[in-house]
């Protein structure tokens, strides 16, 4: 990862020929963020996606987004959140370092992948909207 003052060329972060690109003006959460995505597009994209008026090129940016999520915030994170006593997603943004934006899509995501309830581990996850509900489930 190399780090310039990327702001003043309108980009946040560019992955090319094999080395990650960041802007040095951004927030410590928000370049994790984006050395995440980058590097979800090195793992999953092909050729120029630039273009984002291209089908092509959107479906490979949303892949590249899902992956870098769940690499970020996994379900053991949320776990995490919710034993270190987190309520609302700005706390748990706080604690996870990352921005409430990323959460929110986090949850989004989650929600989509799973449907609004799924079990993992011993717990059950309930995803509403941009909250999420997080049981232990009971053992008999």
């Amino acid at each position: 990862m190399v780090e310039l003052p990327l702001s003043t060329f309108g980009t946040e972060g560019n992955y090319f020929d094999g080395m990650i690109f960041i802007d040095s003006a951004l927030p410590q959460h928000r370049k994790r963020e984006i050395l995440s995505e980058e590097y979800a597009h090195f793992k999953t994209s092909v050729g120029n996606i630039i273009n984002y008026e291209d089908v092509e090129s959107r479906k490979q940016e949303l892949k590249a987004r899902r992956y870098a999520i769940e690499m970020v915030i996994t379900l053991d994170d949320l776990i995490n959140c919710r034993d270190y006593g987190c309520t609302t997603i700005y706390e748990c943004a706080d604690f996870l370092s990352v921005s409430h934006e990323l959460l929110h899509d986090t949850l989004s995501h989650y929600q989509k992948k799973y449907g609004i309830n799924h079990q993992y581990k011993d717990k059950l996850f309930i995803f509403m909207d941009d909250s999420l509900l997080i049981l232990d489930k009971k053992i008999s």
